[in-house]
């Protein structure tokens, strides 16, 4: 379980970098938006956090995105 766990993490991460990148939305301007900070942004985008149902929440609604295109496997 903790390596599907890590593997998801990672997979959450990098879908926000791609999804941040593909709108030209800088980790800064996200993390101040989605009212977090850049080094928050930064660990979650390399996988190193386990972030809140509702810091997703706020992330993909500033990034124009259901919550589900995030997690899913």
């Amino acid at each position: 379980m903790h390596r599907e766990l890590a593997t998801l993490k990672k997979t959450i991460g990098s879908r926000i970098r791609m999804r941040r990148s593909d709108l030209r939305i800088s980790q800064e301007d996200l993390a101040f938006r989605a009212e977090l900070t850049p080094t928050y942004l930064s660990q979650l985008e390399n996988g190193k956090r386990n972030p809140s149902l509702e810091l997703l929440c706020r992330i993909c609604s500033v990034l124009e995105m259901e919550l589900v295109e995030l997690v899913k496997r």
